[in-house]
């Protein structure tokens, strides 16, 4: 299956592309953009299995499982809660942790079959359609499509996000920070990664933003295109503040 997207117009400061499952771009809450959305997440309490995910499909909790390193459980949570941090001040969007994973709007895991690196899959709601695209850090090399703009029946396909996964592989070593090392993941940054695409961000190329599917170190920040693409989807932050 080709996985496709929007890309930036040469109008734009900044290649970006936006997710596009089954030919829909995808979003949290009010299926338009430049709506805000308020998004819930949760941590895996218990063994798992998500039947309809091409990633993500079984999934253990967080904790203790991820312990390769430094990056205990408690560091991993707050590399985590930066990351939301992150997004939520770009654009007009929150998120808000929850008890329960079973109401969560995104839940985070790790795999209970080790591969990879990081994963995530994003499920959207389409009665009578295969409702179900998953997306992978660094493992997808995204189609070389080009092109404008949204059109406007590009802009009026739009679907509303129901569910995201996130899963890291617990025999990885993962770490906090940079060091050149690229065979060890900051996870920060994975997890800044891995929340783009769960909020319907896809890779614009190889490098050049946190979007990107190579790691390399390079970027440490949302740049411009990755900031562009969430705020198509969810407008700019109430506050006017800036990642």
């Amino acid at each position: 299956m080709v996985l496709s997207a929007v890309c930036a117009s040469a109008g734009f400061a900044a290649d970006f592309r936006l997710l596009r499952l089954n030919g829909n771009l995808v979003k949290w809450g009010d299926p338009t953009l430049g709506q805000g959305a308020q998004i819930t997440w949760a941590l895996l309490d218990k063994a798992s299995h998500f039947p309809d995910a091409l990633n993500c499909r079984s999934m253990v909790p967080f904790a203790p499982h991820l312990a390769q390193g430094p990056a205990d459980a408690a560091i991993a949570m707050a590399e985590l809660r930066r990351a939301f941090d992150t997004w939520a001040a770009a654009a007009d969007i929150s998120f808000r942790m929850v008890d329960d994973p079973r109401k969560a709007d995104i839940v985070i895991g790790a795999q209970a079959i080790p591969t990879g690196r990081a994963y995530s899959s994003v499920a959207y709601d389409s009665p009578g359609d295969v409702p179900e695209r998953s997306v992978a850090a660094k493992a997808l090399s995204p189609s070389a499509r080009q092109g404008g703009g949204l059109s406007v029946a590009e802009s009026r396909s739009v679907k509303s996000i129901r569910q995201s996964l996130i899963c890291l592989n617990p025999e990885r070593a993962w770490k906090v920070g940079y060091d050149g090392n690229l065979e060890v993941y900051d996870l920060y940054f994975t997890f800044l990664h891995e929340i783009g695409h769960t909020i319907g961000l896809d890779h614009p190329g190889a490098s050049g933003g946190v979007m990107g599917y190579r790691y390399d170190e390079k970027v440490r920040a949302l740049q411009d295109g990755d900031i562009e693409a969430v705020r198509r989807l969810y407008g700019v932050p109430r506050s006017g503040s800036r990642q």
